[in-house]
């Protein structure tokens, strides 16, 4: 058998995809330096990584910082790296209509000023507080006076004595802090729309966030949204939400999210995770684990198969964190990378190789782990019930098991737990398998045990027992570090699923030799497949075919006959799939033709 053993180790590499028009650039961090630049869709530095922050650009120029908080100064590059807002400012430079509102680092009672996009001072330093530009106008304070000036500096609205304005939103209005809890929101031209003393957030969407506790202080606090009127147009009904973009809120009810549209009709189930405000046209959601992203009629757009997403850019580019394994013995990477969400993954595995590496073991584990340690009594008990659930004695076998768990014999606590995940004898219980499994990993790292707790937590027994990714990963590694030939299978699985992992076929294959080594039969037939297509390893057909001849098993049989039969030679297929079909392979049957039947079992 030959397989390519060099791994690739890259932790920076991207999804090759045509850039868009425009040639986006991407702000990324460098894993070997921590410093952050930006690349194009090629994942190639443009911008070389020398800033300890970068932001996504906005038109032409992009926010960038050196030092670390409380001491970091902010200013602007341009596409071709030229910094056009000198790096010395306090917080990172935000523009509104064009303007920002800066002050020098490291002088926290200095006045602030207004500069333009080219770095030239429009208004004096002279305002002792200032927010952003929007709608034209920008909330400042003056030595004694507050309210909102244009950009040329004109005071247009002048706010109450102790009242506090805040930045004009989206829909046109802006929040001022009028007393204790209690908001008043105006519009462009200074006229009062409404009061509220319900938390109001900010508008969008000709919606606001509202809530309030229910029966007053002390109570359960409830969320809702109100109309421009100040009046409720969504009941306070929600255990948390966000405010509208794109037409849709994050809602929570139970613990779960989804999102409701203006007239607080759910869009999407309330199954996710955690969400986010829609941004651009898209809603990043975290669904049983993992992290994907859908559009507003709350259709998948990228599957989830994340373990982060950062921002997104006009034209769906997003930034994707995925773990990634370089090497069989080395740990996990995070692996940043941008993708196209129409297109999120690059390299496309059967899905039944998948199975068939993540397929569980049938039956009765039959080896266990630290049997040495056990009195000959509890050997000799432990048999005998072994020997009475083979004889389908149940009740009397898991009665002497249960006693043999509860004195801490971990070969009981594994066939306990084999025993509620099959429902043998007794109804299917997970939760009450993973509770047998963790007792004999705790107490023996018993290999078995370490592998039926990474199956359970891959989310197939869900809800019992929920997705867990971080855990499934550490038991299976654990397991496959001793050996254990299934755990070491179920590894090469993920990294061919692409399941928060970067989709790795040479590191899937090494882990496969490793199985074959332990004597794993699935993964004997799996490398004859690899082998098949060149997934990991160099292509041979004439080694896949003797694997498949020799793996003693149905699947590999047939395979064997579908081989020969694309080679051209149907006489010696048709035995195969004779052979497949014999040992009960349905697609086999089909093939066997009316001159070669299937042979009759004695």
């Amino acid at each position: 058998m030959r397989v390519l053993t060099t791994l690739i180790c890259t932790v920076a590499t991207a999804t090759t995809l045509a850039a868009p028009p425009g040639n986006p650039l991407f702000p990324l961090t460098d894993p070997a330096t921590g410093k952050r630049g930006f690349v194009n869709a090629k994942m190639e530095w443009v911008i070389p990584p020398t800033y300890d922050g970068a932001e996504p650009f906005d038109g032409e120029l992009a926010t960038v910082g050196i030092g670390k908080y409380p001491d970091e100064k902010w200013g602007c590059v341009d596409r071709a790296g030229k910094v056009v807002i000198p790096i010395k400012y306090e917080g990172r430079v935000e523009f509104g209509d064009g303007l920002a509102a800066v002050r020098p680092a490291g002088a926290k009672d200095a006045p602030y000023g207004f500069i333009d996009r080219t770095g030239k001072a429009v208004l004096p330093a002279k305002y002792r507080f200032a927010r952003k530009f929007n709608f034209r106008l920008a909330c400042v304070t003056e030595g004694n006076w507050s309210g909102y000036i244009d950009p040329a500096g004109n005071r247009k609205i002048t706010l109450g004595v102790g009242e506090v304005g805040e930045q004009f939103d989206d829909g046109g209005l802006a929040r001022v802090l009028c007393g204790p809890g209690t908001y008043r929101f105006i519009d462009p031209a200074g006229k009062e729309w409404f009061r509220s003393a319900q938390n109001p957030w900010k508008f969008n969407n000709e919606r606001c966030r509202v809530s309030a506790r229910e029966g007053g202080r002390g109570g359960k606090e409830k969320y809702g949204f109100i109309d421009r009127t100040g009046k409720i147009a969504i009941a306070m009904k929600f255990d948390h939400a966000y405010n509208f973009n794109n037409g849709l809120a994050p809602v929570q009810v139970d613990g779960m999210w989804g999102y409701v549209d203006v007239a607080g009709n759910a869009v999407t189930p309330v199954h996710f995770g955690s969400v986010r405000e829609f941004a651009r046209g898209r809603g990043v959601v975290d669904f049983e684990g993992l992290t994907g992203t859908i559009d507003p009629t709350g259709k998948w757009v990228a599957r989830p198969v994340f373990a982060a997403i950062d921002h997104i850019d006009p034209d769906g580019w997003m930034l994707a964190r995925r773990w990634v394994r370089p090497g069989v013995n080395r740990p996990m990477v995070v692996h940043e990378s941008y993708v196209h969400d129409s297109n999120p993954r690059k390299i496309e595995v059967p899905r039944d190789l998948i199975q068939l590496l993540a397929a569980d073991e049938p039956g009765l584990p039959r080896t266990f782990a630290k049997v040495s340690q056990l009195t000959e009594k509890q050997k000799a008990d432990t048999q005998a019930a072994f020997e009475q659930i083979n004889k389908e004695q149940y009740t009397l076998g898991i009665l002497a098991l249960t006693k043999l768990h509860d004195e801490r014999v971990a070969p009981a606590s594994v066939v306990l737990g084999r025993i509620y995940q099959t429902g043998l004898g007794v109804p299917k219980d997970a939760k009450k398998a993973l509770q047998f499994y963790t007792a004999a990993a705790l107490g023996s790292s018993d290999p078995y045990a370490l592998y039926q707790i990474a199956q359970l937590n891959r989310g197939t027994a869900a809800p019992a027992v929920p997705a867990d990714f971080g855990r499934m990963t550490m038991c299976a590694q654990m397991a496959a570090d001793a050996g254990h030939g299934p755990s070491l299978r179920l590894l090469a699985a993920l990294m061919l699923d692409g399941t928060m992992m970067d989709v790795n076929p040479d590191v899937a294959m090494e882990y496969i030799v490793k199985a074959v080594r332990a004597g794993d039969g699935r993964a004997k037939l799996a490398a004859a497949i690899c082998m098949e297509l060149g997934l990991g390893t160099i292509k041979d057909e004439k080694a896949a075919l003797s694997a498949y001849q020799l793996s003693g098993l149905p699947d590999g049989h047939y395979r064997a006959g579908k081989l020969l039969e694309a080679q051209g030679n149907a006489d010696e297929a048709q035995k195969w799939y004779q052979r497949a079909a014999k040992g009960g392979h349905e697609r086999a049957k089909s093939r066997v033709t009316p001159s070669h039947p299937i042979p009759r079992v004695p």
